[in-house]
């Protein structure tokens, strides 16, 4: 048992550090274009482009059924547009409750000056839903927004495995007066009783606010707690948080 841990960690740490390159055979998302993915098998839906991926945006009746595998097939580059985070439904958040199959595959997003809370690839990854074995890279900067992650601004009962992120993440915002904290991480904003596990980042995460994390900003205790393990974090944390008073 411990060498099969031994080799997984290991296997990671080398995904680490060659997903640093070029990407390979990408799809390059035109800002505009979606369409639906294609059915392999039900419920697997194969996504061979970028404007497949898009499509997710708008449609949230597919991914919140909780039923639906998304199988990526190739490298995607959703261009240098701001990227508006799967999970999103006239604006509030609803969460993505269905499951992505990275495939070892890379996606770079470019969010910049976001002023939305939940910032990601994804805003919430939902109760069950899943992201596993994917590759994110790009730039994820934020400008006043709480709950920040290269994979999801919230994890909230759902699993990301396999993971890597090799982008910096980072946000502004900071209340003084506000009862609430930034939450940034380079994985997930927060993980609200969900699982991270086998997953690393080697980009900085930054936030002059308390809760700031290489893989999660905040690991929540509510509901029985989130669950981080067998993770690994290579890049800086960056912030100058201090307690009242001092």
């Amino acid at each position: 048992m411990k060498r099969t841990l031994k080799l997984k960690l290991l296997f990671l740490a080398l995904l680490c550090t060659v997903a640093q390159g070029a990407l390979a055979q990408v799809s390059v998302w035109d800002g505009k274009s979606k369409e639906p993915p294609v059915m392999v098998e039900w419920p697997v839906y194969a996504i061979k482009n970028a404007a497949q991926f898009a499509w997710l945006i708008d449609s949230p009746s597919d991914y919140m059924s909780g039923k639906i595998y998304y199988r990526l097939d190739t490298d995607l580059d959703m261009g240098d547009q701001t990227w508006t985070p799967i999970g999103y439904i006239n604006g509030e958040v609803v969460g993505f409750y269905s499951h992505l199959l990275g495939q070892g595959h890379t996606i770079r997003i470019n969010i910049s000056g976001a002023t939305k809370n939940y910032q990601g690839l994804f805003a919430r990854i939902g109760f069950e839903g899943s992201v596993d074995n994917l590759h994110v890279i790009g730039k994820i900067s934020c400008s006043k927004s709480r709950l920040v992650g290269g994979i999801a601004g919230e994890n909230d009962g759902g699993s990301i495995s396999n993971c890597w992120v090799s982008a910096d993440v980072s946000s502004d915002w900071k209340e003084a007066a506000s009862a609430y904290t930034a939450k940034v991480g380079g994985i997930v904003g927060e993980n609200n009783h969900g699982t991270i596990e086998y997953c690393c980042v080697t980009g900085d995460v930054t936030n002059n606010d308390a809760d700031v994390g290489g893989i999660a900003g905040y690991n929540s205790s509510r509901n029985g707690g989130g669950i981080i393990r067998h993770c690994t974090f290579y890049g800086t944390r960056n912030r100058q948080y201090a307690l009242a008073g001092q």
